[in-house]
């Protein structure tokens, strides 16, 4: 049977897909209660663990009892520090602090600093040009910690004109505290079922005293944040009060992704602000994995191929009632394959892309438009992004707006057997 529908000016392909919808839970999350407190008694407060950030990895931060080797210096190196390793010990995450490593040219010759570099944007070094013999001096760092949370080590990498000193290392040690501590620093709200609600549970917790949240706000109007609970907390051995928040999808979102920015002002002079990043998506009956084909042509004339796979969510077969190849290049002669991804099985299907690299164009575009059965996701697109490394030779031409680009064929979604 072949599905594929023809449009007018000549445009017409298909593609098959898979259609499905999973079932996810999405668990509502309970509204808390504030601690409740002993008769005259302290308060039993609960506690907060420090939050590490992940700061990439040339900035390393470091797990709770972690240890770290102190750098050494190699035989016969001229240079000689007091220290090698500075702590700065608890800082706020608000104040950039620094350090002075000293250093003396305990040689007979002039040492000279031919490169000092830090590990992170955040640390700034500084070094003297040289070292006469017997001279003293210093390195000095600036750590600036802000955005980060927790132990936090910068190291500072220095080479020299000598050549027993090798590569020498200064290490740089703190625990952050953030003054505004927010958890988790970004919400994924997850995969939402369509026609489910969503929920998920937003925490923000200030340091000094009498902290409170003067404002807050979310952007997107079709997300709900509501206050659900204040109390206090024990915070890296101090307290905090912590605000709770429930960030809530109703079930009239249509399929797609969404997201929203919370934006929060608070009465510390210290951190007047803050935001955090809200992400979810609203799933339909289908699942395409990738949700485009992109294709690098390896030169005019070369043969191409992509593929993408549509699978049910709930393991239910899925109807294709046709497919399109619409706005693609007639030089490309694309075919789209479309099988089972496995035998006899309708809840599963692959799309297999292929074709020739065309000679006069860099760059190719188009869609793979499927039609289902799936009454909420009756029409699929699936975008086509080709292109060529400029070294190729191809020449980049530029489409005529509003002007379709024939070209392709699509095979029969059931194949006819030999003799038929």
């Amino acid at each position: 049977m072949n599905l594929v529908k023809s449009s007018s000016a000549g445009v017409a392909f298909g593609a098959v897909m898979i259609a499905a919808i999973a079932g996810l839970a999405s668990s509502a999350l309970g509204q808390g209660a504030a601690p409740a407190t002993a008769p005259a008694a302290k308060p039993q407060i609960p506690t907060i663990q420090p939050q590490v950030i992940p700061t990439g990895a040339d900035a390393k931060s470091l797990a709770a009892g972690q240890q770290v080797p102190a750098p050494t210096i190699p035989a016969g190196c001229g240079l000689t520090f007091d220290t090698m390793m500075h702590n700065f010990g608890k800082i706020d995450d608000t104040t950039p602090v620094s350090h002075s490593f000293k250093v003396k040219n305990t040689s007979d010759k002039r040492i000279s600093f031919t490169s000092v570099k830090a590990s992170c944007g955040c640390t700034v070094p500084k070094a003297p040009q040289f070292l006469e013999p017997g001279q003293d001096g210093t390195i000095d760092i600036t750590f600036n910690p802000a955005g980060r949370n927790g132990r936090e080590l910068k190291t500072v990498t220095i080479i020299t004109d000598d050549p027993t000193c090798g590569t020498l290392t200064l290490h740089a040690e703190s625990t952050v505290l953030k003054r505004v501590v927010v958890e988790p620093v970004a919400v994924w709200m997850g995969e939402i079922p369509f026609g489910n609600p969503g929920v998920q549970e937003l925490s923000i917790t200030g340091r000094a005293e009498n902290f409170a949240i003067q404002q807050i706000s979310l952007d997107n109007k079709n997300l709900k944040l509501e206050e659900i609970a204040k109390d206090q907390v024990e915070l890296d051995g101090g307290t905090g009060i912590r605000y709770r928040y429930r960030v809530s999808a109703p079930a009239t979102l249509p399929i797609g992704r969404f997201n929203g920015v919370v934006s929060v002002i608070t009465n510390d002079s210290r951190s007047p602000s803050t935001s955090v990043v809200i992400n979810g998506e609203v799933a339909g009956n289908i699942r395409l994995n990738p949700e485009r084909f992109s294709v690098m042509m390896r030169g005019p004339a070369q043969p191409i191929r992509a593929e993408a796979q549509l699978q049910s969510r709930i393991n239910q077969p899925i109807k294709i009632l046709g497919v399109e190849l619409v706005d693609v290049p007639a030089e490309m002669r694309a075919v789209v394959d479309v099988q089972p991804i496995a035998p006899g099985s309708r809840t599963g299907w692959r799309i297999v892309l292929s074709g020739t690299a065309p000679s006069d164009v860099a760059m190719i575009r188009g869609n793979v438009v499927v039609k289902t059965d799936q009454p909420n996701q009756t029409e699929l697109r699936m975008p086509i992004s080709g292109w060529m490394p400029p070294n190729l030779g191809a020449q980049t031409v530029q489409p005529v707006p509003g002007q379709p680009l024939p070209g392709g064929t699509v095979r029969p979604i059931n194949p006819p057997k030999p003799g038929q």
